[in-house]
């Protein structure tokens, strides 16, 4: 604090000198380094920016900061788009596709700087990393798989993912509505028997995702028979559960 104090006086006496001192003498620390990295950033001395940034992800790489790593990557590939430095764009859009959740944002980014031919290599080479890094079908890799299915229109392979995945009653919810107009016989199938097992658990919190994802299902054409009959099935099945039947009665008409 007392350092900043500092700083804002410096700066404020237009001793720039005496500011750049303060900033290299504290440059271990992500704030002051900010300070100087934006400072070369405006003078468009981006080569000197970059070097600045990767010394602070040796830094936060060795003192287990993740969130700062993050960050100084970040900032290198916003310089290196000021640049136009297709070689560093592509570099740490999949650097951050890879260590931030597998944001699409920086997946797009990635695909924005390939032409169609090289793109379609590309993307199956991505695909393939995200398989070994889980077993394929694993729900946190068949999520960021799902969604470049999506962003490419791979209807057909999502279906096959999702039915991979048919034991994950949320997945099959969270990708149906790409899939139901095309197949919904399948979405149909998947969603049925996903309900039967999850309605096995007794819950109320559980009784109210059933009729959420009842009513999802009644949204896929044709599946009005089938929501029926699964109606039925559970009223049949788990006549004893009085909050269970309260609550399908009073949603499902």
């Amino acid at each position: 604090r007392l350092i900043c104090a500092k700083l804002e006086y410096l700066k404020k006496n237009n001793l720039d000198s005496e500011v750049n001192k303060i900033l290299e003498q504290n440059i271990i620390y992500p704030e002051f380094r900010r300070i100087l990295v934006d400072g070369e950033i405006r003078k468009r001395n981006f080569a000197k920016a970059k070097d600045l940034c990767l010394e602070g992800i040796k830094i936060s790489e060795k003192k287990l900061h993740p969130g700062t790593t993050g960050e100084w990557q970040q900032k290198i590939l916003e310089i290196s788009e000021k640049e136009n430095n297709i070689k560093d764009i592509r570099k740490w859009s999949e650097v951050l596709y890879f260590n931030f959740n597998h944001d699409m944002k920086y997946f797009k980014k990635l695909k924005s700087t390939y032409s169609g031919s090289e793109w379609t290599d590309k993307c199956e080479n991505i695909i393939e990393k995200l398989k070994k890094s889980d077993i394929y079908g694993g729900y946190y890799s068949a999520r960021a798989i799902a969604e470049i299915f999506i962003e490419e229109k791979y209807i057909e392979r999502l279906l096959k993912l999702v039915q991979i995945n048919k034991t994950h009653l949320e997945f099959i919810d969270e990708y149906a509505e790409h899939l139901r107009d095309k197949y919904p016989d399948e979405i149909i199938s998947l969603y049925i028997e996903a309900i039967k097992s999850h309605a096995k658990i007794t819950d109320v919190k559980i009784y109210y995702e059933v009729i959420e994802y009842m009513k999802n299902l009644s949204k896929v054409k044709g599946s009005e028979l089938n929501v029926r009959a699964l109606l039925n099935y559970f009223k049949g099945l788990y006549r004893n559960r009085r909050k269970m039947m309260k609550q399908l009665n009073e949603s499902i008409k």
